[in-house]
């Protein structure tokens, strides 16, 4: 699989990404934080964002996009909010999705097709304190076999170094090598513990598994 650095392949990558797979994602805002009160500006960008993720497609359902056509193949949502010790983590959904890429998608990959697992999920540091928690690396082990980490060119940032009060939402995209999306019956999702300021474990690792 091919990687351009250059801005302008770059920048189209993700723009057609965005437009291509945001309704079978349910993108949660780019790694949106959120400390203290929420502005209205910000209130009215929460808003955006459950509409997204209410938007449940049913399997089967296909989106067309300049990038491509998006097939939804297995899907599970509001799977479980998971109360870690400092942290609050609300997986929101998990999917696995078929894609039939075009244009500068398929210019990027370099593939005609990709085959991939999308999780939604918001993290919140409820401790009252900064807290250090890798959410956003979460790793996964499908049904099929293959063990995975989040694809950077197409994950959502979340940061690791969580300040008290910070909310974050973020979609994690995990790119199969070997699978199908239509194969994958179940996905287990491991989180590492928190940490705190001077890297000692200050909660729960989290080790699901959710059927699609």
């Amino acid at each position: 699989m091919k990687k351009y650095y250059g801005g302008k392949i770059y920048y189209l990558f993700f723009l057609v990404l965005f437009v291509g797979a945001v309704l079978l994602t349910g993108c949660g805002g780019n790694g949106h934080v959120n400390e203290g009160n929420d502005s209205p500006a910000a209130e009215e960008k929460n808003d955006e964002e459950k509409k997204v993720n209410n938007d449940h497609l049913s399997i089967g359902d296909t989106r067309e996009t300049e990038g491509g056509q998006f097939t939804l193949k297995g899907v599970s949502y509001n799977i479980e909010k998971i109360d870690v010790g400092p942290a609050v983590v609300d997986i929101l959904h998990v999917k696995s999705v078929s894609a039939v890429l075009a244009g500068e998608m398929k210019e990027f990959f370099e593939e005609d097709e990709l085959e991939y697992i999308s999780i939604d999920m918001y993290v919140e540091n409820t401790s009252g304190k900064d807290i250090i928690y890798f959410a956003g690396q979460a790793e996964i082990v499908t049904d099929t076999g293959e063990q995975l980490s989040p694809d950077i060119w197409m994950s959502d940032h979340i940061e690791g170094e969580m300040r008290a009060g910070v909310k974050q939402t973020g979609n994690l995209v995990y790119i199969m090598k070997h699978s199908k999306a239509q194969d994958v019956n179940s996905v287990r999702i491991i989180i590492g513990d928190p940490l705190d300021e001077n890297w000692n474990n200050i909660g729960e690792k989290i080790d699901i598994t959710v059927d699609l």
